[in-house]
């Protein structure tokens, strides 16, 4: 660690995953830390310091304090926060994560509070032993805090919210804490105002009962209520989705895989309420129809990605359903044969035709009817979502801003023939 010496204008410090480092280079650090005035990012995940050498860091952090953001994860720190407990001043610090840490005792939370007013992140993902009341605490003494990422802590229950008061909470991951209820939801409701992203992948026990209070108090910008397996599915319905629909019309990422109670209503009024939506996610919802899509195509003039994959029955609609649909009718008499895949990509359309038989290796073709506006990929594509073509071209021609330009370059039946489509 000696070519730290004289770099004071070091910003960062990463040295994730550097097994060979011991103690014996942690007084280095400490020594330049005084002297790199703008150091505020250390990461040391999976690194081997011990106890001992995070307590001389923290505590060798000069006043008012230089490190902003501490990464700890996958490190045998348990001790070793009690350096942030600072008797003459408080530390700087406003991001600390400790991922995958298998034992986060109260005492370790209890110093981060203490001396860490001003936290606005933490990141406790998969870490182990996290108790109720060490989360009620950080959530009571930390007023500052916007983001916590509780992913995977599976200790919690619904107590670590009972009783909270008001908090500036934006950004709350509980994905996997299976123990947790629709009550936590009722409580952040409550209490968070201010959320505007929320991720509740994976928990079984949540329904509509909790959602719903937090989709109307809260202006909510990114949900994600999907299941971890199709064995793990959180019990979410259409009231809930309606509700988030005429209530949070910022929304702009939906994430609602593997939601079997989800209809097309549902999407419909999201579509509706929700026209700065840019992202949606909707794999494996069994009971989606093309009205779903229409419904999107109509509204979400802003969407950047969508998939519906394995939407069984998104096949349903004929092409009577698109009376006044600008299209050239010869592109739906030509491809409207072939199922195809539609991914969204920011300023590009691609569409992948998908062939019946899998072993037909058939060469692809490009054809390029607009530079920036369509391309038709001719190719093999084993993915379930089989969607008709005249559904997506109605979808696509909706999302375009200028029908003129998709009814220049697409011409005549004769002139898509002669591109080889």
């Amino acid at each position: 660690m000696d070519i730290m010496n004289g770099l004071k204008y070091l910003e960062e410090i990463h040295i994730s995953n550097l097994n060979r480092l011991h103690d014996e280079s942690m007084p280095f650090i400490i020594r330049n830390l005084v002297l790199m005035k703008r150091l505020h990012v250390m990461d040391f995940s999976g690194t081997r310091y011990s106890n001992e050498s995070f307590i001389s860091l923290f505590e060798s952090d000069p006043a008012p304090g230089i490190l902003r953001n501490i990464n700890v994860s996958r490190t045998k720190i348990e001790l070793g926060m009690i350096g942030l407990k600072r008797s003459h001043a408080e530390t700087k610090v406003k991001v600390i994560t400790m991922q995958q840490l298998p034992n986060v005792l109260d005492s370790m939370l209890e110093w981060i509070t203490s001396g860490c007013r001003g936290l606005q992140s933490i990141d406790l993902t998969d870490a182990g032993c996290v108790s109720d009341y060490a989360i009620g605490s950080l959530l009571e003494c930390c007023q500052s805090l916007k983001k916590l990422n509780l992913r995977g802590c599976n200790t919690i229950s619904d107590e670590a919210f009972k009783g909270l008061g008001e908090c500036n909470l934006r950004d709350i991951n509980v994905s996997r804490c299976s123990r947790l209820t629709s009550v936590s939801l009722i409580a952040l409701a409550s209490s968070c105002k201010n959320i505007n992203r929320v991720s509740l992948q994976g928990i079984p026990k949540l329904c509509d009962l909790g959602f719903v209070p937090l989709a109307r108090k809260c202006p909510l910008q990114e949900v994600d209520i999907s299941a971890a397996s199709l064995g793990n599915v959180p019990r979410f319905g259409s009231r809930g989705l309606i509700t988030l629909g005429q209530n949070c019309s910022g929304l702009r990422i939906l994430r609602a895989n593997y939601c079997s109670k989800i209809d097309d209503a549902c999407i419909i009024a999201v579509a509706k309420g929700c026209p700065r939506l840019e992202r949606i996610y909707v794999k494996r919802c069994y009971k989606l129809s093309d009205k779903s899509l229409v419904a999107i195509g109509n509204n979400c003039h802003s969407l950047q990605r969508i998939d519906v994959s394995s939407c069984r029955e998104m096949c349903s609609l004929r092409s009577g359903t698109f009376v006044g649909c600008s299209a050239s009718e010869s592109v739906f008499q030509t491809m409207s044969t072939k199922p195809i895949f539609c991914e969204l990509v920011p300023g590009a359309f691609v569409f992948h035709p998908i062939y019946s038989d899998p072993s037909a290796h058939k060469a692809h073709k490009l054809v390029s009817l607009h530079a920036h506006t369509m391309q038709i990929f001719a190719g093999i594509n084993l993915t379930f979502c089989l969607i008709p073509a005249y559904s997506i071209f109605y979808f696509f021609n909706n999302m375009c801003k200028s029908s003129r330009v998709l009814s220049e370059h697409t011409g005549s039946r004769s002139d898509v023939e002669n591109h080889g489509v």
